[in-house]
């Protein structure tokens, strides 16, 4: 049975429409749903579209807690948050036991479902230790548990870890430098609680395939213009790893980032 793939995205943004056709067209027979809204409901011709505002249970009562700890848009880092909550509910209405969720900005060029086997024995993954914003899901009580963790820390009932996320802020604010507290602030203490043997990484190299984790960042791999080099075979992505002087094949590519947004049309391949 194909894995299912989970979109979530505010508005309709320019590269929405090439995001979604390219995780269809590797992805034939696996159910792809965006959590959206109004403006990108016309989407639903391409995908399985679901207004998020209808799995708000779990946020109505973390809105009321949240403190916002970064130079970012409030609004925007606590969706960031809150996303997890609503596919959380949208998962348990519709009986989804695992899934694939990848940011909006990806570009998918593998099957989903064949990649999934490899991070079978993982609760979930994660890309570079923080970021679920790559990730596969196969134990949907770890969104329960991030519910949980979000829950205390902002309620202050766990003080040492809201402490942390404070002095996190507060560093970056001495150091004169963006930024602050979002989703994968709460992603790391979530991973460092439990065996870390639970949660896989998606930027691994594994039978000679990656998860790209973001195209302005080299990780290792051969850049252009800064950003990753990137080379085709059969409609694929490859980048070259240095160190191992060999090309890997990219699973995705993550074009994390305005300027990066721009070239996603041109990266299409069916």
């Amino acid at each position: 049975m194909s894995i299912p793939i989970i979109f979530f995205h505010a508005g309709d943004s320019d590269y929405l429409q090439y995001t979604l056709k390219q995780a269809v067209a590797s992805n034939p027979n696996a159910d792809v749903y965006l959590l959206g809204d109004q403006f990108n409901e016309k989407y639903s011709s391409i995908v399985n579209h679901h207004m998020y505002d209808n799995f708000f249970d779990s946020v109505w009562d973390f809105k009321n807690k949240y403190v916002h700890l970064s130079t970012n848009d409030a609004a925007y880092e606590m969706i960031c948050i809150v996303r997890w909550f609503i596919m959380k509910d949208f998962c348990k209405r519709h009986n989804i036991d695992k899934f694939f969720y990848c940011d909006s900005d990806v570009m998918l060029y593998c099957d989903i479902t064949e990649e999934q086997k490899k991070f079978a024995n993982y609760r979930c993954t994660m890309t570079h230790n923080i970021s679920a914003g790559i990730t596969f899901i196969n134990d949907l009580k770890v969104l329960d548990e991030y519910y949980d963790l979000c829950q205390r820390v902002y309620s202050k009932e766990d003080k040492f870890n809201f402490n942390k996320c404070k002095q996190h802020f507060e560093n970056l604010q001495a150091n004169n430098r963006a930024g602050g507290v979002c989703d994968m602030t709460l992603w790391s203490i979530y991973r460092n609680i439990g065996n870390p043997g639970d949660y896989g990484e998606t930027s691994a190299i594994i039978d000679d395939s990656t998860f790209d984790h973001n195209i302005n960042g080299d990780d290792g791999y051969e850049t252009e213009d800064g950003i990753k080099k990137v080379y085709w075979k059969d409609n694929k992505p490859y980048c070259k790893k240095i160190w191992l002087d060999r090309l890997i094949r990219f699973n995705c590519i993550h074009f994390q980032g305005q300027p990066a947004k721009a070239l996603i049309p041109s990266f299409v391949r069916e």
